[in-house]
């Protein structure tokens, strides 16, 4: 169950959001991670 064959783009919130974070934190928000909702959420 762990592994789907697919990953789960991104929702717009979802990005909005972890921008934001990245912004204030002062990091890069990687292209990659910003396209699975998974890598997006770790």
């Amino acid at each position: 169950m762990d592994a789907a064959p697919f990953a789960l783009p991104a929702t717009e919130r979802q990005i909005a959001y972890a921008r934001s974070l990245a912004l204030k934190n002062q990091s890069l928000l990687p292209w990659e991670v910003q396209q699975d909702r998974r890598s997006l959420s770790a």
